[in-house]
């Protein structure tokens, strides 16, 4: 049995946030409840890291497709990505060969699927 705080805003509170967690949510629903519950930090601590989150997934996913001239993109070099994104050469470099790995890893999986 889960054990609540004695007051009730405190469950309601508890029953939000997880309800959060465990719902399939959009980064602009968080942003309303954190309108409508301003002081809740642990709320804002997940918003702040589901935002980073999505803002890296973005980040990496432009890298690989200027890097290799994608979807009628140009093809731009890692000093071009580098200013583009405000990062070092070497942290595209990095994001660009981890983004690869994950791909390769995905291969198996992707081809039997469509067999």
């Amino acid at each position: 049995m889960k054990k609540y705080n004695t007051s009730p805003a405190a469950r309601n509170r508890e029953a939000a946030l997880l309800e959060l967690q465990q719902l399939s949510f959009s980064l602009v629903d968080l942003n309303l409840y954190l309108d409508t519950h301003p002081h809740d930090t642990e709320a804002l601590a997940y918003y702040n890291k589901a935002r980073a989150e999505r803002e890296s997934q973005e980040r990496a996913k432009d890298i690989l497709i200027c890097s290799f001239g994608l979807n009628g993109m140009p093809e731009m070099s890692l000093e071009d990505l580098a200013i583009k994104h405000c990062i070092t050469r070497e942290r595209v470099r990095q994001i660009r060969e981890s983004s690869i790995r994950l791909l390769k890893s995905h291969i198996p999986s992707l081809l039997a699927s469509n067999l």
